[in-house]
């Protein structure tokens, strides 16, 4: 008889009409999470926190079981009375360790966290006050971008603003200033200087994605279901209907 050929399948790797396709990329971070990508994620995930009450509950638990009562710091040096003059300069300090002295380290970092988690990241420049003291400076994501000047250049030594050197290290970062709804871009911040908070989900990721990608589409889908199920509601309370037949009205029984 013929001798067949016994071929290992991944049906995985198979198509079957039965199923929908799924129209998928195979290539770099990079290209896959672009910046339109980033910024379409995080503006959807803003409205549901805005609005979706489970997204904004997610984002408290977040917060909660990731800063809980937020760091604390303790001098252990081997001279005491070092420690002392070091615990108060730093409780000092953290009452108003924002750039613009108006939240205390605790609650920066949870309006880091909150962000973190909403955004995808958060941006914390190492700067001083007008008085030289250090301060920290929290940042959204959308203030981070390629400037139009350098937009040949994306995807090589800047992506999606952030300059990054020839091994692939980010040298600095393209933070702009919001005047009016554009961003005016002047000098990058150095990378020593600037805390990117964010969590790669794959290698070669220099930007941060919304937690909630994952779950957009239901989220949104769960929404219209919403409103669709209460309009039919409100209609229902505001009409009365009465099946009646040639005698009359029909026996409710």
């Amino acid at each position: 008889g013929q001798l067949r050929k016994v071929f290992a399948r991944y049906e995985g790797a198979t198509h079957n009409p039965s199923r929908s396709r799924i129209t998928a990329a195979y290539g770099d971070a990079r290209f896959d999470a672009t910046a339109a990508t980033r910024m379409e994620l995080a503006r959807k995930a803003r409205h549901f926190e805005r609005n979706n009450g489970i997204v904004n509950a997610l984002a408290d638990q977040f917060e909660n079981y990731t800063i809980g009562t937020g760091l604390v710091l303790t001098p252990s040096s081997s001279d005491p009375e070092w420690n002392k003059r070091a615990t108060e300069w730093w409780r000092g300090w953290e009452q108003n360790c924002d750039l613009t002295s108006r939240a205390s380290f605790g609650t920066v970092q949870s309006l880091a966290a909150r962000t973190w988690f909403i955004d995808g990241e958060c941006f914390i420049p190492l700067v001083r006050g007008e008085s030289g003291r250090p301060r920290i400076q929290l940042l959204e994501g959308h203030v981070c971008a390629t400037p139009d000047k350098l937009s040949d250049m994306e995807g090589k030594t800047v992506i999606d603003g952030v300059n990054i050197e020839k091994n692939g290290r980010p040298a600095s970062y393209w933070i702009g200033e919001q005047n009016g709804s554009r961003l005016v871009f002047t000098t990058p911040k150095p990378a020593e200087f600037m805390i990117h908070i964010f969590e790669p989900s794959r290698p070669g990721m220099y930007r941060g994605i919304t937690f909630l990608y994952p779950v957009i589409n239901d989220l949104h889908d769960l929404d219209d279901l919403q409103i669709l199920e209460m309009q039919a509601a409100k209609q229902h309370a505001e009409i009365s209907r009465v099946i009646t037949t040639e005698s009359g009205e029909l026996n409710p029984a």
